[in-house]
């Protein structure tokens, strides 16, 4: 997919940037039950590829919701293979050499999960002497819809739990999302607007995510590139 047809930023050029090649990013997720590791590639004109996506989900016991601690401990068991199974996925070999940029998911999400796979992404960085990048988890889901839809500007419904926001972005040198709460939302409302946002018109369950479209594991790593 061309950067250019949705408005993402080009690869920075200058002193220290990556100039006219190709930029690697692995990008962490970990906010929730889910984690994941995204291995993208990024062409200088803002076009990407996923070279990988694997991830896995802690799924609690019958009758009750995913709790902070076991679903940190679930992580922890699952992020190191995880890791592995990205890079050999992605065909690297020397992470060192290959990888340019190291990018975790930095909030809003559940402590203990988020801090697991920050202390991985952390490590990561220092092993392999890369830079490290939080992300935004809210911006991540955002930027996988509008790569995934080719909206360039949208104004942006995002329902998620208590968190239900309309968004758009602001007039800034560095493209940021002006975060607007709608007046309405409430969190004893929202549980229904996400399973609503679930379904067609027609009553019946959407279709899974194109395959084409980054997950939200491999969008931690699309937000840092996209801007």
């Amino acid at each position: 997919m061309s950067g250019t047809d949705i408005g993402n930023l080009p690869i920075p050029t200058g002193e220290g940037a990556f100039g006219d090649r190709p930029c690697v990013a692995i990008g962490i997720e970990g906010s929730a039950n889910k984690v994941g590791v995204g291995v993208l590639r990024y062409t200088p004109d803002g076009g990407y590829e996923i070279l990988a996506n694997p991830r896995k989900t802690y799924v609690a016991p019958a009758g009750q919701g995913f709790l902070p601690r076991e679903t940190a401990w679930h992580h922890q068991r699952h992020i190191a293979a995880l890791v592995r199974q990205a890079l050999s996925e992605a065909g690297i070999d020397d992470p060192k050499a290959s990888v340019d940029v190291i990018c975790f998911t930095k909030g809003p999400g559940m402590g203990g999960p988020l801090r697991s796979c920050a202390v991985c992404a952390r490590t990561l960085a220092l092993l392999w002497d890369k830079p490290l990048v939080g992300v935004n988890h809210c911006v991540g889901h955002i930027e996988m819809g509008r790569v995934a839809t080719g909206a360039s500007d949208p104004v942006v419904l995002y329902v998620s739990g208590g968190n239900t926001q309309v968004l758009s972005r602001t007039q800034s040198p560095t493209p940021i999302l002006g975060f607007h709460p709608s007046p309405n939302a409430k969190p004893h409302h929202t549980y229904p607007c996400h399973r609503s946002s679930r379904m067609r018109s027609d009553g019946t369950a959407s279709s899974a995510r194109p395959s084409t479209s980054p997950s939200g594991t491999a969008s931690t790593a699309l937000h840092a590139r996209s801007g």
